[in-house]
């Protein structure tokens, strides 16, 4: 969400989130993060309590808004896990564009947990949500591009 305001403005785009962050949004305020692994940690004692320029919301969604309107084939749908207000896009092609839910490695078709995660337990049931609309890739924020299989793997290894 950091330069979330700047893009607003220079595109004019309407800005869509769960209702669940819409107040943190308003306040540009960021929630509270829990790192999953070392780098995780080491990120947190250089940015502490970060903020942001506010934004006011335009469409505030529950647990799923069709993006038709906008030309857009596709659905934007609740994704918890990385945050309790994470969201993520659903193409008609097959593509899935799920932000920070997970990160994926270039080297091979590798998925990981991301840096930071509210909660493990619901990142583990958003994958297998997202895993029952037969996604054919997924694009992350940070990364690249990975399958299913990758997903599917991840899952694996949170449940051991």
């Amino acid at each position: 969400v950091g330069s979330l305001a700047a893009v607003q403005r220079a595109s004019g785009a309407k800005v869509v989130i769960h209702r669940s962050e819409a107040d943190l949004l308003r306040s540009g305020k960021s929630g509270e993060v829990k790192p999953t692994g070392i780098l995780g940690r080491l990120m947190i004692t250089f940015f502490k309590n970060p903020s942001y320029e506010p934004v006011n919301p335009d469409i505030e969604i529950d647990d799923e808004w069709s993006a038709a309107e906008y030309g857009i084939e596709g659905k934007v749908v609740h994704t918890p896990g990385h945050t309790p207000g994470s969201v993520g896009v659903l193409l008609s092609g097959g593509e899935a564009l799920v932000g920070d839910l997970f990160s994926a490695k270039k080297s091979g078709d590798t998925a990981s947990l991301p840096i930071f995660a509210a909660n493990i337990t619901e990142l583990r049931r958003t994958m297998e949500k997202l895993m029952k609309y037969s996604p054919k890739l997924f694009y992350t924020s940070h990364g690249h591009t990975c399958s299913p299989d990758a997903v599917k793997r991840m899952m694996d290894d949170i449940d051991k």
